[in-house]
Parts: C-alpha cells; sequence; structure tokens
C-alpha cells in the first residue's frame, strides 16, 4: 500500500504539499494540484481516513441512537438517515437503545469516548440528561425531547387531524383511536389532532392504549380484541401505525367483519407493506426520505457551527385512501 511519502516523491513536492492539496487547503497552482492527484491515482493511494480525521478533529460519523431494529417504521427512517448522510459525505453508525435507559448511558459514554460528529436521538427515554450533558451536535428525530435539542417531526396533529376528517366524510359516528404512544395518550398529538376534527360532532370517541411490554413483544391482539368486544358497533378506527393496523385488520377479519362495510380503519407511516395489504390500508403519509434529509441539514449546520434559522420543525404529512376506508 502506497503512503504519502511516496505520493510526495512520485510529485515532487512535499509530504504537507500532498496532505493540504488532498484535504482542500491552501492554494496551489493547477500543475502542482495536477502533479499530485497524477500520483495519487498512479501509486493508488488511500488517505488514512483516521488520521485525517484526527487531524481535523472531525470524523464524517454520525451516531443514530433509536429504540430498536425491529420495527418497520424506525427501519425506513434509520434507511433513509443513512442515505441523506451518505449524499453529504458523513457515514452513520447506529445504535440501538431498546427502551432502555441503562443501555443509553453505556452509549453515550461510548460516544464521548470515540470520534463521532453529531447524534441523532430517535430515543423514548424520558431522562436524557446523559445527552444533554454532552457536548455533541445533537438533532431529536420525532419529538421534542428537551427545550436545547432541535427536533424534526412529522405533523402529528395535522395526521390525527386528516383522519378524523376523512372518517367523518365516510359518515361514522362511532369512533376508536388505538394508541402505542410511549408516553401515553395524553402526550398523544395525533390523538389531539383527531380529537379537534371531531369537535362540535355528534360522534362517540373511545380510545385504547398498547403498552411498551407488548410493543416490544409485537403483541397487540389482547387489547384490540378487548376494543372489539366492548365496542363492537364501532363504524371507524384510527390507528397510531400502520403495523398496529394491520392487525387490527387481522383481528376484526377473524371475528367475522367485513372491511370498509363494518367497520373503516386508517393507519399512519404508508409503510411499504401498507398498499400490499388485503385489503390495501388507507394511511396517513409520513414523509420520512424528507424528514431524514432536513435532520441531515440540520444536524450537519450544527456541526459546522452554522446558524440555524429554525430548531423545531414539523414536516406536512397526506391522506392517501385505499380499500380500508
Amino acid at each position: 500500500m502506497a503512503t504519502i511519502t511516496e505520493v510526495a516523491k512520485e510529485a515532487g513536492v512535499s509530504k504537507a504539499t500532498v496532505s493540504r492539496i488532498l484535504n482542500n487547503q491552501g492554494s496551489f497552482s493547477d500543475d502542482t494540484i495536477a502533479n499530485v492527484m497524477s500520483a495519487v491515482k498512479k501509486l493508488d493511494y488511500h488517505p488514512n481516513e483516521v488520521a485525517r480525521a484526527l487531524g481535523k478533529n472531525k470524523s464524517k460519523t454520525i451516531a443514530l441512537i433509536f429504540p430498536t431494529k425491529d420495527i418497520p417504521s424506525f427501519v425506513e427512517i434509520q434507511s433513509a438517515l443513512e442515505d441523506a448522510f451518505y449524499n453529504q459525505g458523513y457515514k452513520v453508525m447506529l445504535f440501538s437503545s431498546l427502551f432502555d435507559k441503562e443501555k443509553e448511558n453505556v452509549t453515550a459514554q461510548m460516544l464521548k469516548n470515540n470520534m463521532i460528529d453529531g447524534i441523532v436521538l430517535g430515543s423514548y427515554t424520558k431522562d436524557i440528561s446523559h445527552f444533554t450533558n454532552s457536548s455533541l451536535p445533537i438533532v431529536s428525530a420525532g419529538r421534542k425531547v428537551h427545550d436545547s435539542i432541535p427536533y424534526v417531526k412529522a405533523d402529528d396533529k395535522g395526521a390525527g387531524f386528516l383522519a378524523g376528517k376523512h372518517l367523518l366524510s365516510k359518515n361514522c359516528k362511532k369512533l376508536l383511536y388505538l394508541t402505542n404512544h410511549i408516553d401515553g395518550i395524553h402526550a398523544d398529538e395525533r390523538f389531539f389532532g383527531f380529537q379537534s376534527a371531531l369537535a362540535n360532532t355528534d360522534t362517540e370517541l373511545r380510545y385504547y392504549e398498547v403498552s411498551l411490554e407488548e410493543q416490544i413483544k409485537h403483541d397487540f391482539s389482547s387489547v384490540i380484541n378487548r376494543m372489539i368486544i366492548e365496542h363492537p358497533d364501532a363504524e371507524g378506527l384510527f390507528v397510531e401505525t400502520d403495523l398496529l393496523a394491520m392487525s387490527c385488520i387481522q383481528n376484526y377479519t377473524s371475528l367475522g367483519y367485513k372491511i370498509p362495510n363494518d367497520i373503516k380503519i386508517i393507519g399512519y407511516g404508508d409503510m411499504f407493506f401498507s398498499h400490499l395489504m388485503n385489503p390495501a390500508l388507507t394511511t396517513i403519509k409520513e414523509y420520512r426520505i424528507k424528514c431524514a434529509e432536513v435532520i441531515a441539514n440540520l444536524l450537519i449546520d450544527m456541526i459546522e457551527n452554522k446558524e440555524l434559522s429554525k430548531t423545531e420543525i414539523e414536516i406536512p404529512v397526506s391522506l392517501i385512501e385505499r380499500q380500508t376506508t
């Protein structure tokens, strides 16, 4: 493997000149730059990225911290974030916290001891002091976690409002809402938006919650069956996620319900499987690629010490009508 010394000798310049040209530093003639790049190509020289990072005090690496790798919505946003950062010359490292504060403490310590330029925090634990005490730039993905941390999220209230108005347009009067919000119904902005759409109408609304343990186990049947048994004549249902909506469709159809004749169902996210289901799922589309691009731009601006024009950003959503309504 060629060394920077060999490249310098081949190009007839100093090692310092090679280093500065490769790092876009200093001012050199076109001939000098051409000689160095020709030597790099001829010798197949690959700079030591670790050494370059140490010299710049930058690793071009971003840490993504999310609860789990097993939930499709997290997988899709993680993939979108990886692409968004890659397009701007950054690599990503994925850390899975499993909703576990202690594991996040360990992760935070690892980040302090390694060269990470910034953090995208998709964590759902309530105590994030181990991150707020860090000097690293942080952007929260999906929710506001602290006044000092910028965030990018979908318009959750708008999502709930769209779902409510759509079910009203289908003449649904008896409505259900099923949430798996980690902080509970009283922190669920989609529920607030759903409520606001139903205000001053002659509708009935009941809600049910999926516990954290049920989420981790992907075991939703007990709460869904209880919901169906207690409200067998419900006409419309808005569900926190497409995955949860899929479970609802399975439970309703197994009990003989016809969708959308007996009950109309709306999911959230527009996951890759939503249009493949039978019946295809009406859902609120979350623009994850757009969210990821905004998160990447925001975090990189922080890393580069640029002034931020906004620190609280909501990305609009839209309703995709399919067969379940």
